[in-house]
């Protein structure tokens, strides 16, 4: 009698038992305009942001406590969000502190108010009552930075981690977009939520390079490598939309130079970018149609092994489940 064949272990979806702790982004920040309000898909819903006066960022659930108005049509006021339905408002920690009507603010009408960041020309927010880790960033100061950040326009309808995963697969890299990887595993740092790793790779677009890596959560991978005489850095990070679905955004940078005479830093981000838009290109039609399981590893997936592992490992919440929805 013959044994049927299975299929390997397929990743567990989110959503179930929550989402990955993580840092996710949501918008890049100069679409965050002072008073005014966006909305986005994120985790099994919605949500809104929008700043203060002092241009401080704020991501809440999107649904009004009252009766379910969608806030992201509704209006800043001063600090405030004020929702487009009955001019409830909200304050920056999410709590209803006023209601035109004059009835007091029931105990319970609180949007749920995820902790937010700003950096890397990007807007995050964490799911989770508090950060397990400190938000993706360089380490130079955005200040010091010059930053081309765009998002990618393919969204696609996997687990946002296997992009993630792509950052541990040698056989990838090499087969699909034609870079030649060498690591050694001495050169690797895990801790709780990171991981630093060294890579020793030759490039299509750049050569020869030692590029560094931090690997945040299950879903951003920040690098740099230096590029003649100046650094390099590239973000690539996911966020998980309802459906299993994510959506990419892409960041380089390079210091700020004002002797830069001729261009070099435009140079520079430029050809970055275009290795960005390349390797983004061939990933995304592999990423629309795939069927991940952990099936026939072989010896050169070692290190894909590891990050499986990580990924299979990593906490999970979602306690801002039923508000936005």
């Amino acid at each position: 009698m013959n044994t049927p064949v299975q299929r390997g272990e397929p990743f567990e979806p989110q959503g179930h038992r929550g989402f990955d702790q993580c840092w996710y982004p949501l918008a890049l920040a100069s679409e965050l305009v002072a008073g005014q309000v966006l909305g986005r898909e994120f985790l099994n819903g919605k949500v809104v942001l929008f700043r203060t006066q002092r241009g401080e960022p704020h991501v809440m659930s999107a649904y009004c406590r009252h009766l379910g108005a969608d806030l992201s049509i509704g209006t800043v006021v001063g600090d405030e969000l004020r929702c487009p339905f009955h001019y409830w408002h909200y304050n920056a920690a999410g709590r209803c502190s006023h209601i035109p009507a004059g009835d007091a603010p029931p105990p319970r009408a609180q949007l749920f108010k995820f902790p937010t960041a700003e950096s890397i020309g990007l807007i995050w927010a964490f799911n989770g009552e508090n950060p397990l880790y400190s938000v993706p960033r360089f380490d130079i100061p955005d200040s010091e930075l010059e930053l081309r950040v765009w998002r990618n326009p393919n969204e696609t309808p996997v687990d946002h981690s296997l992009f993630f995963l792509n950052a541990f697969d040698l056989q990838h890299f090499r087969a699909v977009h034609g870079m030649e990887i060498a690591f050694d595993p001495a050169d690797v740092t895990t801790r709780d939520y990171t991981i630093d790793h060294v890579f020793r790779a030759t490039t299509p677009e750049f050569g020869p390079i030692i590029q560094h890596r931090t690997l945040w959560g299950t879903n951003a991978l920040t690098t740099w490598n230096m590029r003649g005489t100046r650094r390099l850095f590239m973000a690539h990070v996911t966020c998980a939309l309802p459906g299993n679905r994510c959506q990419g955004y892409i960041v380089n940078a390079t210091p700020r130079d004002s002797a830069d005479q001729e261009g070099v830093a435009a140079t520079v981000l430029a050809d970055a970018q275009a290795y960005a838009r390349r390797v983004t290109q061939e990933d995304v039609p592999i990423m629309r149609t795939i069927h991940f399981r952990q099936d026939q590893l072989t010896n050169s997936d070692r290190l894909l092994a590891e990050g499986i592992r990580w990924i299979r490992a990593y906490p999970r919440a979602n306690p801002a489940e039923s508000l936005l929805q």
